[in-house]
C-alpha cells in the first residue's frame, strides 16, 4: 500500500462513518503518517549518496536488512507497535509530570 491509497481509504472510511466529530487533519495525517518514515530515509540516502551513483541494490539493502529502516518504517504500519509505543510515551510523560510537577506551598486553612 502507498500514501495514495493510504488517504483514499481514509477518506472514504471518514465519509462511510458520518463522524463529523473526527478533524479532517487527523484523517490527513494518518493516512501519510505510515510513510514519513521512508521517505525521510530515502531523502537521507541521496544526500548520503551526493548525487554519486550508489552500488547496486545499496537502497535495498538498507530497506530489507537495516534494523533501523525496518523498524522506522513498520512503527506506523503496526498497530501492536503503535499501542507499545504510546504506551511508552504516556508512561514516561506521567514520570516526567511526577518529577518535575510544581511543589505547590502547604499552607493552613486558618493562616490570613
Amino acid at each position: 500500500m502507498n500514501t495514495p491509497s493510504h488517504l483514499l481509504i481514509n477518506a472514504a472510511l471518514r465519509r462511510q462513518s458520518g463522524r463529523t466529530d473526527i478533524p479532517r487533519s487527523a484523517f490527513l495525517l494518518g493516512s501519510v503518517a505510515p510513510d514519513l518514515a521512508l521517505a525521510l530515509l530515502t531523502v537521507l540516502f541521496l544526500v548520503q549518496q551526493r548525487g554519486a551513483p550508489a552500488r547496486s541494490g545499496a537502497y535495498d539493502d538498507l530497506f530489507f536488512y537495516h534494523p533501523l529502516w525496518i523498524a522506522a518504517h513498520n512503527l506506523l504500519h503496526s498497530p501492536l507497535a503503535l499501542a507499545l509505543t504510546s504506551l511508552g510515551m504516556m508512561s514516561v510523560g506521567m514520570l516526567a509530570w511526577i518529577w518535575v510537577k510544581p511543589r505547590l506551598p502547604v499552607t493552613s486553612p486558618h493562616e490570613g
